[in-house]
């Protein structure tokens, strides 16, 4: 970090001390201005050397840091609406996986559903017709978990 660096964040921080130690809303600056907490810091941000030498500007420094947050965050807000209204196949109130015991060839089982079957859990990758049968690599099933005792 560069000395003039350094030198503006001391001010800062002794500017902070300064401000935590007075009355928070309004602080008086080199004796004769008034001004609040956030007015001073503004300005010093404005005014430091390195400020001005790079041609900083907090205020749209602070904008643009904001907008990459909401557009970072904004995918995992739509996500997260998805999975809590059940993944976008919520059907008859079904969310998720389901557990349906050990597997019944007999049985029509929807996508999600969760089978046991000879030590293995099973979960279906689509809609199964009663008759299709269940064995691993088997279109429509997916093996979850290989060795569980039932």
């Amino acid at each position: 970090m560069a000395t003039r660096d350094v030198a503006v964040l001391q001010r800062i921080r002794a500017r902070r001390r300064e401000m935590a130690h007075s009355d928070p809303q309004a602080i008086e600056v080199q004796g004769t201005k008034s001004m609040t907490a956030a007015d001073a810091y503004r300005e010093d941000a404005h005014t430091s050397p390195a400020a001005k030498q790079i041609g900083f500007d907090p205020e749209e420094f602070g904008k643009a840091v904001g907008e990459a947050i909401r557009n970072a965050v904004e995918p995992l807000h739509k996500r997260i609406a998805v999975l809590e209204s059940g993944g976008g196949k919520k059907a008859a109130g079904r969310c998720g996986l389901v557990f349906k015991g050990a597997f019944q060839r007999a049985l029509d089982y929807e996508e999600g559903d969760v089978v046991t079957q000879n030590d293995r859990v099973y979960v279906a990758a689509r809609a199964v017709s009663a008759g299709e049968g269940l064995r691993e690599g088997m279109a429509g099933w997916v093996l979850m978990v290989k060795g569980v005792a039932q």
